[in-house]
């Protein structure tokens, strides 16, 4: 992450940063997505302009352009933040031709917009798992239009409250991949995938091993070797780790909360979101499972479980664990929530950790040989790979049936 304006540490020596500039040193903006609770950002960083001479072979050197570098800039925000973002800023879909001069005129407006509400504000570091993932605490440093609609609405409370009222929690993933910004980008459509033990060997796997050796999941190692989120760590052994999942947003402060608080807070338990990482990089998805990780398959289970119990007083028989099948990133890890919260366990989704113990048990190449069906949107790079695949497929058996 950009470590630019550092003003000081906190107890536990994370950073704090004033600006960072992968939220407002960008020469656009754009807004993906707006609800309720949220909004997105996709920042354009300035260095996409210019050519740079690369290294082509021991005796040759080419000149390339600069491959632009984007940001995804999550928002939380609150219903005066809504209003005003609603009517200033221009969500992508709103307008459908985007090759008309008033769409440009408009997209331009609104990249100003954004980038002028962005830099009003002070960004506190409250967390990293290093490479590209960061969060913040949003602070006003002016008094902004949404501190005056505030004001207008709550006449009746402090200043401190109102200040507390205009801050807003900041996800930062700077730079974001390819499939990092189509998995933000509002859905154009999603369909059910049956992905065939064929079509995982000759598209899949490979989509997956161009990611896992791009780097992009250094973040991974960082928490798996230490030095990122060490604070966050329930358990660990030669096998895997759980962590406190970034998700977890209403969990108490690791670094000023004592632990013996944690099991005490109805509020935060009830959210909760742990991740068990395993340590063994050959290990990308649900596919990759054998017998030989029965063990530790097992011990993520009944470990987790038994943690979770011990540290935030949950029963087991209150929380879910499962697997994601796409995950959303190549390194296997387990998801332990509450049953209740029924967020990423769609039945084309989710598939029960207690589950794919007993089936590998039965057949040590269960995941390898089984068609698995899942549903990817219709930005996602690997449906593009798949439909691709699929029409090749039809071109070659229309060629033999002539």
């Amino acid at each position: 992450m950009d470590d630019s304006n550092p003003v000081g540490k906190r107890k536990h020596d994370v950073k704090h940063q004033v600006v960072p500039d992968s939220i407002i040193s960008c020469s656009r903006a754009e807004t993906l997505t707006l609800s309720d609770q949220h909004v997105t950002f996709l920042l354009t960083h300035s260095e996409e302009n210019g050519d740079a001479f690369v290294e082509k072979d021991d005796t040759e050197m080419v000149k390339e352009p600069i491959k632009a570098k984007q940001s995804l800039c999550k928002l939380t925000i609150i219903p005066h933040h809504k209003e005003l973002l609603t009517s200033t800023l221009a969500p992508r879909g709103i307008q459908t031709d985007k090759a008309t001069d008033n769409w440009k005129e408009t997209a331009s407006k609104s990249s100003k917009l954004i980038l002028s509400f962005l830099s009003q504000y002070n960004y506190q570091l409250t967390n990293e798992s290093g490479a590209e993932y960061s969060f913040y605490r949003a602070t006003p440093n002016v008094e902004d239009e949404v501190a005056r609609v505030i004001k207008r609405s709550r006449q009746d409370q402090s200043s401190e409250e109102l200040q507390k009222l205009n801050e807003f929690n900041v996800e930062l993933i700077s730079p974001a991949s390819e499939r990092q910004i189509a998995r933000a980008m509002p859905s154009s459509g999603r369909s059910l995938i049956v992905e065939t033990p064929e079509l995982y060997e000759k598209v899949t796997k490979a989509y997956i091993q161009e990611i896992v050796s791009s780097g992009s999941l250094s973040w991974v190692q960082n928490i798996i070797n230490g030095t990122k989120e060490k604070e966050r760590k329930l358990f660990e052994n030669d096998d895997w780790l759980l962590n406190i999942d970034t998700k977890w947003r209403s969990h108490p402060d690791p670094f000023t909360v004592p632990k013996e608080e944690w099991r005490n807070n109805m509020v935060a338990v009830e959210d909760l979101y742990c991740l068990g990482i395993c340590k063994h990089h050959q290990v990308s998805s649900l596919r990759d499972l054998r017998q030989k990780h029965m063990d530790m398959l097992k011990s993520m289970y009944s470990e987790g479980l038994k943690t979770i119990q011990e540290i935030y007083g949950i029963e087991p028989n209150q929380v879910r664990a499962f697997v994601h099948y796409q995950p959303q990133f190549y390194h296997f890890h387990v998801h332990f929530t509450r049953i209740h919260n029924e967020i990423g366990c769609q039945v084309e989704r989710g598939h029960l950790l207690s589950d794919i113990i007993q089936n590998i048990a039965i057949d040590d190449e269960y995941y390898k040989s089984r068609d698995i069906t899942y549903a990817l949107s219709h930005n996602d790079r690997l449906f593009k790979l798949i439909k691709a695949s699929h029409t090749e497929k039809k071109l070659e058996e229309l060629k033999t049936d002539s």
